[in-house]
């Protein structure tokens, strides 16, 4: 009968190659909330929750949440060569024209007004100042705002168009004689295919005034696009080597060496340490398997550690061990991190860890008795704001 076989990624091992996979990430629990991030060989995921107060069951269910979503508003910062207005870019980033719309009817500088006159007059913003957006978030919704008046008499046909790269579009907003300024005017740029950060940046937005020529202007108070968005979750643990070098070499995988069925693996090791650096149990020269970074700048984190059924059944139990950063006189691994069969288990640790510090992680596992099979399972490194 042949040894089980246990992998640490998604590549098939040598024959007799006994291996135990787990991919590392990370999270953080706020007031009930865990937040985190993934960091594994796959798509990272970024779900979880813990409510506060729980009778029944024990044990609360898992729970899907979102990430916190900010929106904001992107003003203009560019014309495009096309604008024939005469007008500045600050004419039409503010709620705050001071003129009646309806008897203006030629550019004034400095009155906070965005005037297009007819006659062919083109107003062109082609780009949009989205320096507050992180890069990498993810865009929810884009819409234009707009807030426009018109001289008395005019008569023109033109809408509002935007350009998103297809050729200039109209939005359905057509400027026509009313009385004062309009309400708020709004078109959903999101469903129509604006749903980067790139695209918000470079979208233009147009008018173009066919009053007849010499006659009456259209005024825009303001123009801006309200983007909801989801910013990339910051770091908050990394997951390194053991050695002064490496430490802050983010580990993606462990692996423990070749085991009988029932044996006790006590020797795992990390990707970037190697197998020529295994954990070692010691009372005076122990190394932990990897070693846990709190990244944030002033955040003490409490520890949990969450894992994921070992797949077919080659794990009796798992085990660990949170141990001081350098500690040399760690002899056992006791404290429980599967359940019986390996299976899925969350831990909270107790361990609480500094902005800046490092905690050693060391892991022990026990083989079931099944053989010549092989099997994965994640552990997920969870942080627990005090």
């Amino acid at each position: 009968m042949g040894y089980p076989i246990v992998k640490i990624s998604r590549f098939l091992l040598a024959p007799l190659e006994v291996r135990h996979y787990q991919r590392l990430s990370f999270r953080y629990l706020q007031k009930g909330l865990l937040m985190g991030l993934v960091f594994v060989l796959v798509s990272a995921w970024i779900f979880s929750g813990w409510p506060q107060i729980w009778q029944k069951p024990s044990v609360p269910p898992r729970v899907e949440i979102v990430w916190a979503q900010t929106t904001i508003n992107v003003l203009p910062n560019a014309k495009h060569a096309n604008d024939t207005s005469g007008e500045a870019i600050s004419e039409i980033t503010g709620d705050d024209s001071t003129v009646n719309p309806d008897t203006l009817s030629k550019v004034t500088a400095g009155d906070n007004t965005y005037t297009v006159d007819g006659g062919g007059k083109i107003m062109q913003l082609d780009t949009f100042d989205v320096s507050s957006i992180p890069d990498g978030s993810t865009i929810s919704a884009a819409v234009l705002h707009l807030q426009y008046g018109a001289e008395d008499g005019y008569t023109g046909t033109n809408p509002v168009r935007y350009d998103n790269g297809a050729g200039l579009t109209t939005t359905g907003i057509t400027p026509t004689d009313i009385t004062g300024w309009s309400a708020d005017l709004t078109y959903d740029l999101y469903a129509q295919g604006v749903d980067t950060k790139t695209e918000l940046q470079n979208v233009d937005i147009e008018f173009t005034n066919n009053d007849p020529p010499a006659a009456d202007a259209i005024h825009f108070d303001y123009l801006w696009i309200t983007v909801t968005y989801t910013a990339p979750p910051a770091t908050t643990f990394l997951i390194g080597g053991t050695e002064t070098l490496t430490k802050d070499t983010a580990v993606t995988t462990i692996t423990f060496p070749e085991g009988a069925p029932e044996a006790t693996i006590s020797a795992p090791y990390n990707d970037v340490d190697t197998s020529s650096d295994p954990q070692v149990l010691s009372p005076t020269a122990s190394e932990p398997v990897v070693k846990i970074k709190n990244t944030h700048a002033s955040a003490t984190y409490n520890i949990i550690l969450e894992i994921t059924t070992w797949t077919n059944s080659l794990v009796n139990m798992e085990y660990y061990n949170l141990a001081a950063d350098g500690a040399t006189d760690i002899q056992t691994v006791t404290a429980e991190l599967s359940n019986a069969n390996g299976a899925a288990r969350t831990v909270s640790t107790g361990v609480s860890i500094a902005a800046g510090a490092y905690k050693d992680l060391y892991l022990r596992l026990v083989l079931a008795s099944v053989a010549g099979k092989t099997g994965t399972s994640t552990l997920t490194v969870l942080g627990e704001a005090l």
